[in-house]
């Protein structure tokens, strides 16, 4: 989505929506004369979390009213991939885990294997009750309808999207940006929203439906009981006040 510079459309967005947790790939610049650093990607509200060395970037936006925690990547080889890990804390003992991924259309076999290694690692983790995952996978050999596919891609959770999210000129239209759940009946009321000024990818506002811990947004307090008044005082004591 190259975030960095379609900020303002997005921003507008993103009040019109009011979203809860915002996916973000392809965050930075294929070639820019100045790295963006990730206090420039902040939104006031929102929890920021990225991934490590990123090369296009992925990033997740998560309201301070949620509580949840980054994760480490589930294995050891994937530092080639662009992916966020996030865990929520549900009602109960219930947990999330969600996933935010970019895959390059030009990975290798051997970077797919990673990725897809890194994703069954995390998935079949007993500890969570709910998986959410979505990205910019860019697969378009891969006919979803028909479960079909020129190339070999295993270990793909179970799928809920089937309508084309980018578009170019008179090319055919794919999905490449996809939703992965454990339980499709948790997704409900996919919005396809207009590509941002010359992007061919669609956005999509969903909504996933769980029970989850709410807690209070973070705000900082002044702890006056450790002030130094003597100081306070003696300043005060200093200034002329009739000048002033």
């Amino acid at each position: 989505m190259l975030w960095y510079y379609k900020r303002g459309e997005l921003e507008l967005t993103f009040n019109r929506i009011n979203p809860d947790i915002i996916f973000i790939t392809e965050s930075l610049p294929k070639t820019s004369r100045f790295s963006v650093q990730v206090s420039e990607l902040g939104i006031s509200g929102y929890q920021l979390f990225t991934n490590d060395d990123p090369k296009r970037g992925v990033c997740v936006y998560v309201k301070e009213t949620l509580t949840c925690h980054q994760l480490r990547k589930f294995t050891s080889d994937s530092k080639d991939t662009e992916v966020i890990w996030i865990e929520f804390e549900l009602t109960g003992s219930n947990k999330l885990l969600l996933g935010c991924i970019y895959r390059s259309p030009n990975s290798t076999d051997e970077q797919n294997l990673k990725l897809n290694h890194e994703i069954t690692q995390g998935v079949s983790r007993k500890c969570f009750s709910h998986i959410l995952i979505a990205g910019d996978f860019n697969c378009p050999e891969i006919d979803w309808g028909n479960c079909l596919s020129s190339k070999d891609y295993k270990h793909m959770p179970s799928l809920f999207l089937e309508k084309a999210t980018h578009h170019r000129g008179d090319q055919q239209a794919n999905i490449l940006d996809l939703i992965f759940t454990n339980e499709e009946d948790m997704i409900d009321k996919v919005e396809f929203l207009s590509p941002l000024e010359k992007s061919h990818h669609s956005g999509l506002s969903f909504t996933y439906n769980c029970y989850y811990h709410q807690g209070s947004p973070h705000q900082d307090k002044l702890n006056y009981n450790r002030g130094d008044f003597f100081q306070i005082r003696q300043k005060l004591y200093e200034i002329d006040w009739e000048a002033e």
